[in-house]
């Protein structure tokens, strides 16, 4: 319980920090149909993966993975609860910040498309899927 209230203490604080200066949309419309089974089978290696201890998640990044062009994925153990879910929603938000720092003449969406378990060596891993949109700022185009 007092690593969920960490989680949520120290992502709240990041959120609010970067939230002054750059909106984030967070999207809930028309999600393709995703599962851990599917990407499993049909992911390519990642862009970027890493590694959160102090939250025991992997967090990985694919470019045209399930029919969604940029894909953020996040893969914990432990139970799945709604304190888990809305943690590592607001791990995928934090990530998004990060890219606004990165690339700050770009609007980054990122939208939750669904949650789902798979087991692996006896041990059960919830995976939470995220599609990140980026558009130029000045003409709205799509990018990276």
């Amino acid at each position: 319980m007092k690593v969920n209230n960490v989680l949520v203490t120290l992502m709240a604080s990041v959120l609010f920090s970067c939230a002054a200066t750059q909106k984030i949309t967070v999207r809930t419309d028309n999600k393709p149909q995703i599962s851990a089974r599917e990407f499993i089978e049909t992911c390519p290696a990642p862009d970027e993966k890493h590694f959160l201890r102090q939250f025991n998640a992997k967090v990985f990044r694919h470019s045209n993975c399930m029919n969604v062009d940029d894909l953020l994925t996040v893969i914990w153990t432990g139970e799945l609860t709604d304190a888990a879910k809305d943690g590592v929603a607001l791990l995928a938000i934090g990530y998004v910040a990060g890219l606004v720092k990165v690339h700050p003449d770009m609007k980054h969406t990122v939208r939750p498309l669904g949650v789902d378990t798979f087991r692996y060596q006896n041990n059960n891993y919830h995976i939470s899927f995220f599609e990140l949109r980026h558009r130029d700022k000045d003409n709205n185009e799509e990018k990276m």
